[in-house]
């Protein structure tokens, strides 16, 4: 795994990503791009509530991810959007 993925809160475990952000309270948004096989995800943390960590919401694609700490990765050649909001 690459070191600075973990520095962000972020995981790979088999074709999972899992999240768990824990950053400064004055940083508001970061963005962070993974390739992942063919496929790339541009990662936005937003943090507009001025927290450390605890995670609100995630969407992969536009669509809310229900367990709510991880997306599945896919290798399709695609781009995906994916979405943190702390709070």
């Amino acid at each position: 795994m690459n070191e600075s993925l973990g520095m962000l809160g972020l995981k790979i475990r088999g074709d999972q990503l899992f999240f768990d952000p824990c950053i400064s309270r004055v940083l508001r948004i970061y963005i962070v791009i993974y390739q992942h096989e063919n496929a790339r995800y541009q990662i936005t943390v937003e943090n507009s509530n001025g927290v450390a960590h605890g995670i609100t919401k995630i969407e992969l694609d536009g669509e809310g991810q229900v367990n709510g700490k991880s997306i599945v990765l896919q290798d399709d050649g695609q781009l995906h959007q994916v979405l943190v909001v702390l709070g």
